[in-house]
């Protein structure tokens, strides 16, 4: 039976995933990520919900969707964990690190962000639900390392204590990193 949620879920797995293979590997580790509401603490990590919320309409216009009919997929005031994290990799993609030559980077970002939380290890074989769920928690409460390990971006030698630091930030921090 066609799923809409079903569908987009796909979607958004198929932008940091391209690989089928590497989907169905970590299937367990997506819907999970899908199931979490994204909330922050900082002002500014609001703008990181409204681009999770925006990936339904990008997937709407991609499609062939109307708003309307995406307008019931996932929160209603909030997006979730997933979808913020596959709309940071696709920003930090298209403003940042996208190479005509090389092409999309936006699942390597996503990756990154696996690693630095310790999920990228995570795939359906050894799938621990409560230790992801707990990862999770702390990333989404900001009780992690001060150099971000543990949230979504490690940095070396950030500039200040990465708890206090925006998404947005951490990754630009991150990138500039791995860029030097």
């Amino acid at each position: 039976m066609f799923s809409l949620e079903g569908t987009y879920l796909e979607w958004v797995a198929s932008k940091i995933m391209p690989s089928i293979y590497d989907r169905r590997n970590y299937s367990n580790l997506i819907d999970l990520l899908h199931s979490f509401i994204f909330r922050y603490k900082l002002p500014m990590d609001e703008n990181r919900m409204l681009d999770g919320i925006d990936l339904r309409y990008r997937f709407a216009y991609e499609n062939g969707y109307s708003n309307d009919e995406v307008s019931s997929i996932g929160y209603r005031n909030s997006c979730s964990v997933l979808e913020m994290m596959v709309a940071l990799s696709i920003k930090g993609d298209e403003r940042i690190l996208y190479d005509y030559e090389t092409g999309e980077k936006a699942d390597f970002i996503f990756m990154s962000m696996l690693r630095s939380l310790e999920l990228d290890g995570m795939v359906n074989d050894v799938f621990d639900n409560e230790r992801v769920s707990s990862v999770v928690e702390d990333m989404l409460d900001r009780e992690y390392c001060p150099n971000g390990k543990g949230g979504l971006f490690t940095v070396d030698s950030p500039r200040k204590d990465m708890r206090d630091v925006d998404i947005w930030y951490q990754m630009n921090w991150y990138i500039q990193q791995i860029l030097e």
